[in-house]
């Protein structure tokens, strides 16, 4: 085993942490935080918040991007006094990867 070998398992056998606890921001190490924010795109990092609103940041930023889907927006948006109808590519024979959305904002206060 040549010297950068070495160096490599040296720093992987000095890992403490288990894989597992890195993906559950409740579970996940503080001081690796920032890394599971970036990893789950979080929009908005503050190194200065405490570690809970840190936690808090990452559980809403996974909830937003798994419902992002444009259909999904559309249909919360309906209890706001928006009305939207939705159609995807696949429903109106556009470009692949493509939707409409037409939206009423008649009922705005």
């Amino acid at each position: 085993m040549d010297a950068q070998h070495r160096g490599c398992h040296g720093e992987v056998s000095g890992i403490t942490v288990a894989i597992r606890t890195l993906w559950t921001p409740t579970a996940c190490p503080v001081d690796l935080l920032p890394y599971l924010a970036w990893a789950l795109s979080v929009d908005r990092w503050d190194k200065d918040w405490p570690a809970e609103r840190k936690i808090a940041v990452i559980q809403r930023s996974y909830w937003l991007h798994r419902r992002r889907h444009p259909r999904s927006g559309a249909a919360r948006d309906r209890g706001h006094g928006v009305l939207a109808t939705f159609a995807e590519w696949f429903d109106v024979g556009d470009q692949p990867g493509t939707f409409r959305l037409e939206v009423d904002v008649n009922e705005i206060d």
